[in-house]
């Protein structure tokens, strides 16, 4: 009987896995850490921290340095235009990658962004998805190739 209920403590400890959020979680990766820095800059935590759900489409870091140097340091001090940039990324609602339709969808500001979908490659605007549903608490992540530049 002990041996029983020691199995099953174990089992209960190794199927438990830490909450995280979205921000938690994009703080765990590598790859969109300068993402992650312009969040801060645009004061936006809270949305990735809130219940959401929101799906979102984060830069990885070469996306970021390949854009012209003065407006990636803009882009890294300026609020507003780190807001701006950054609603571009987020959707609401949790939509993994299988569930993406070839269309337009509503970003978190009311801009519409265009998404493509043939034969498992993904694209939002100018970027195409690299990694996919990155699940999270309160949603998903998707890490694509570029900053987001819808046509307006």
């Amino acid at each position: 009987m002990k041996e029983k209920i020691a199995f099953l403590m174990l089992s209960a400890c190794l199927n438990t896995v830490s909450a995280q959020d979205l921000f938690d979680l994009a703080g765990d990766s590598r790859e969109i850490s300068t993402f992650l820095q312009v969040v801060r800059t645009a004061g936006m935590e809270h949305i990735l921290r809130e219940s959401g759900p929101y799906t979102v489409f984060a830069p990885e870091d070469s996306a970021f340095q390949s854009m012209p140097r003065n407006e990636r340091a803009q882009l890294m001090s300026d609020q507003n235009m780190a807001r701006q940039v950054l609603s571009d990324h987020i959707v609401r609602g949790k939509v993994s990658i299988a569930e993406i339709r070839p269309g337009t969808t509503e970003t978190i500001d009311g801009s519409e962004i265009s998404l493509e979908s043939d034969n498992g490659l993904v694209k939002v605007e100018n970027a195409s998805v690299i990694l996919s549903d990155i699940a999270a608490d309160n949603g998903v992540i998707h890490v694509v190739d570029a900053v987001i530049r819808p046509s307006r």
